[in-house]
């Protein structure tokens, strides 16, 4: 952040009644996961298509899957930041990167194939190809107008339920921010503290700031991760989704 924002930050605390004092203990301030933590070798990719290394355009890279270890390729930030929101969305069981490849007619009879960018299978079962792209490329390419046709010509039928888009109204960078804070509490998850964190949530009478709930932690880094998890759980949600959770956002009790 600019230096703007910092200041900024600070007078919202201080605004809204936070009184934490950003000092360091003495003693040792780190995770304590109930399930030990195992590197594992990242897996290759299991896609229909490896990304250049390399573009003047666009940010290209990979990252790895944390529900099977995979690598995934990516060619845009966008599609960065959605490979990180779908992983941490609890109602997603499975997300695969660069995966179908289908072929599909166009109006004039050309025939074209075109490999999706994401397959997800949700915990229902229902299955998503998924197609990441700008909002200002969508009607320029006639995205919508393709995925129709490969879903009327029933090209996409052997491998998903039905397609859809992604845009940066929904991969943006508020909802990335959330997606990493999940992704961390799931690998560092303490039993014991998520327990003590949901039964603060539970005594909620009403909407409270993040950092009100830190009440009778012993570790604030413990109740932050838990809190976390409780989001993570459903339990615990921002009063609105699209905000970038942090300390002074309201919070209100789920379930």
């Amino acid at each position: 952040m600019r230096k703007e924002h910092y200041v900024a930050d600070r007078l919202i605390r201080i605004r809204c009644g936070n009184t934490f004092k950003f000092e360091y203990s003495g003693a040792p301030n780190y995770h304590r996961p109930t399930k030990p933590i195992v590197f594992k070798e990242p897996q290759a990719a299991n896609g229909n298509r490896v990304a250049s290394t390399k573009s003047p355009f666009s940010a290209r890279g990979r990252t790895v899957n944390h529900g099977d270890d995979r690598t995934m390729f990516f060619e845009s930030n966008l599609e960065r930041r959605t490979a990180l929101i779908f992983q941490a969305r609890s109602d997603v069981a499975e997300v695969r990167a660069q995966w179908p490849t289908v072929k599909w007619t166009a109006q004039d009879g050309s025939r074209h194939r075109h490999t999706f960018d994401f397959w997800i299978r949700r915990t229902d079962g229902v299955s998503m190809a998924v197609a990441v792209k700008p909002k200002k490329y969508v009607e320029k390419y006639g995205l919508l107008h393709m995925l129709a046709r490969i879903h009327s010509q029933g090209a996409i039928a052997m491998f998903a339920d039905d397609v859809t888009v992604v845009t940066e109204d929904y991969a943006n960078q508020n909802s990335e921010a959330n997606a990493k804070h999940i992704l961390l509490s799931r690998r560092v998850r303490n039993d014991d503290e998520v327990e003590l964190a949901r039964h603060v949530v539970e005594q909620m009478d009403g909407p409270e700031r993040f950092f009100e709930l830190f009440r009778g932690a012993t570790s604030e880094s413990a109740r932050r991760i838990a809190l976390w998890c409780l989001i993570d759980e459903g339990c615990l949600a921002a009063s609105d989704p699209s905000e970038r959770i942090s300390d002074h956002t309201i919070m209100i009790r789920e379930k």
